[in-house]
């Protein structure tokens, strides 16, 4: 009789294996290679996985059946309590029976070994991320990054042999389709603003190299979004270009969406926003709530 789990849960180990014999040995039989194991289920599990962890690999398993039990094995609390599938199973009658003492010990022992062989495994992929983290001086914190754990969880759910991306996939192909589909996300917002209308804010800042950079945001009721980023290092203080940048943002959002512009209230953007009122009759400008605070 197959043994359960506590929980009442199928162990999908039988699925893979047949039952030999029915004693405290727990005689299995791989349904792959055929080979024969005595011990419990955790041995047969690392035969599948091909873990070499005191039991010889499978050779005949198929790809995605190992990562499964790779999955499961690492998956597993990593303590000292004794999986109770490996040593106790039932009888013909349903009564529980337990192994010798003997048998807790080397299979704990063996157990212990499995984790402390999966965290050796482990290592030298850890490092590899870290170096790459390192030599192209990324920032620490995109391991906080669910973008970063995603792109783990897709790699480690493919399995062994994933071929990386190209220059070009990276460069061309897959960015124009990240585009695609960024403007796709934005169609709830844009259909927003031909019914309630918009405003665009725009919002000055200095990097590190003392370069003047402005960000465009268009805000609606349905939220906030970022629309570009532009160098105005040259333009900062000329109210005619600053005009002509205000004008063909008004122009890219569409001028029958947009209620009224929000800029700073240095004297360059107030020349430029009372142009831009001038040419755009249908919208207004305001200026900053933050920069007129006193």
């Amino acid at each position: 009789m197959k043994s359960k789990k506590k929980s009442g849960k199928q162990d999908p180990t039988w699925d893979h294996c047949t039952r030999v014999k029915d004693d405290n040995r727990m005689h299995l039989r791989s349904n792959y290679c055929g080979k024969d194991y005595w011990g419990g289920v955790i041995r047969m599990k690392n035969h599948l996985a091909e873990t070499h962890n005191n039991v010889g690999a499978c050779s005949q398993v198929f790809e995605d059946v190992m990562n499964m039990f790779l999955q499961l094995l690492s998956g597993k609390k990593q303590d000292n309590i004794i999986d109770v599938d490996c040593f106790e199973e039932k009888n013909i009658k349903g009564k529980s029976k337990g192994g010798t003492m003997d048998a807790y010990v080397t299979k704990g022992r063996a157990k212990q070994q499995s984790l402390n062989q999966m965290m050796k495994q482990r290592e030298p992929v850890i490092r590899d991320i870290c170096r790459v983290i390192y030599g192209h001086a990324l920032a620490f914190n995109l391991v906080k990054s669910s973008l970063f754990k995603k792109m783990l969880k897709s790699v480690g759910e493919y399995g062994v042999g994933l071929k990386p991306p190209s220059y070009h996939e990276v460069r061309v192909s897959f960015l124009k389709k990240e585009v695609d589909n960024v403007n796709a996300s934005l169609e709830v917002y844009r259909k927003e603003w031909k019914k309630t209308g918009c405003t665009i804010m725009s919002d000055g800042w200095t990097d590190g190299k003392s370069h003047s950079l402005t960000n465009f945001l268009v805000n609606s009721p349905s939220g906030t979004v970022f629309s570009k980023s532009i160098d105005t290092s040259d333009v900062i203080k000329n109210s005619m270009k600053l005009f002509e940048m205000l004008d063909d943002i008004v122009n890219e959002i569409g001028e029958e969406n947009v209620v009224q512009v929000v800029t700073d209230s240095a004297s360059a953007y107030v020349g430029a926003s009372r142009l831009l009122e001038e040419k755009r009759t249908k919208l207004f400008w305001s200026p900053c709530a933050a920069h007129c605070l006193t």
